[in-house]
């Protein structure tokens, strides 16, 4: 402790090009921490690619390491050299391990799950449903993986006259667990304007021309520009086949933009009463949901009305109390262990 405060390390990942979610995130909450609590940033020098560069990361964390250390995700090896009595780790999903197969499956459950999970004091999860995720895929006790849900910055409330005959509908993500394929076939003769947020694939390029669904494509866009995007929306599709979170449910909820999302995984715990939820491999339950909520004005403003509402659970004072109350916890562990 310095001047009674207890002193903790933030180890970010050196983030690649597009990739600063969680960086914002940890950024938000130390705005918010309680004032006994000091944090220092360590960013690991080098990208985590590679059994070399990633080698480099480890030796720079023990070197870097604090009285409580605390992965913020994404770099869960780096715990292999740190104290694990004094270490805390947030997974953010496991999305990449359910995507692989074969000898990369079982490596990245090793290194990224199974040694850092039971090394570490703490485990923290985005979501209930990735504290399941972790429970079920690794085996550890329930009790030491503890559920902190994101927050999210106060985002002012932009009204905006809907537009049911030609909806702009604005879709978050082209990664594999997006489900950008499903979307693009349930708006297949829908007469509206389909904004893709992402780097598209010559697959989802080819389905988009099959389908003659008009579309705009941005990527690689600032915060601001992204909730710029959510302004000029009307509805807002999130339709994920899995998700740690679904921070885009709140960021659409708290700007009054009715949001479509899955009925499964994350999202039903993150978006509350306030969204229109869908069976993400059904085809026809999404088109269903969009064309409810272009129909239904009724339906579509209890919505909007409902989402401010659920967007106040997830405030960044009391996520930084949250972890906050795990840091001193992990510090009076760690001083209490004789550590050999």
């Amino acid at each position: 402790m310095t001047d009674g405060k207890v002193d903790v390390v933030h180890f970010h990942r050196r983030p690649g090009k597009g990739n600063f979610s969680i960086e914002g995130l940890f950024s938000l909450i130390r705005e918010h921490i309680p004032s006994d609590i000091a944090v220092r940033v360590e960013v690991l020098p080098h990208l985590s690619r590679g059994l070399y560069w990633r080698l480099l990361n480890i030796l720079a964390a023990r070197g870097r390491a604090g009285a409580v250390n605390h992965i913020t995700g994404d770099v869960h090896y780096v715990a292999m050299f740190l104290n694990g009595k004094n270490t805390i780790l947030t997974i953010h999903d496991i999305a990449t391990f359910h995507r692989l197969s074969g000898l990369k499956r079982t490596l990245f459950k090793w290194l990224w799950l199974d040694i850092p999970i039971n090394r570490v004091a703490l485990v923290t999860t985005v979501s209930a449903a990735t504290k399941q995720e972790v429970l079920t895929v690794v085996g550890c006790s329930p009790e030491k993986v503890i559920v902190v849900p994101n927050c999210i910055p106060y985002i002012r409330a932009t009204p905006h006259f809907f537009n049911s005959t030609r909806p702009n509908i604005l879709h978050i993500g082209t990664a594999f667990n997006k489900n950008l394929l499903r979307v693009i076939a349930a708006l297949r003769g829908l007469n509206c304007q389909l904004t893709i947020i992402g780097r598209l694939s010559p697959e989802q390029l080819q389905c988009l021309k099959s389908s003659s669904v008009c579309y705009e494509n941005f990527c690689d866009l600032s915060y601001d520009e992204m909730l710029d995007h959510y302004r000029r929306s009307d509805i807002v599709s999130f339709v994920s086949l899995i998700e740690g979170f679904g921070l885009p449910i709140l960021e659409a909820q708290m700007i009054g933009r009715p949001v479509v999302t899955s009925n499964i995984s994350s999202m039903p715990e993150v978006a509350g009463d306030a969204a229109c939820f869908v069976d993400p491999l059904d085809v026809m339950s999404i088109r269903a949901g969009y064309v409810r909520l272009i129909n239904d004005r009724q339906y579509r403003e209890s919505l909007v009305e409902r989402g401010f509402e659920n967007a106040e659970r997830f405030s960044p004072e009391v996520t930084a109390k949250h972890y906050a109350a795990l840091y001193r916890q992990v510090r009076k562990m760690s001083s209490d262990c004789v550590i050999p």
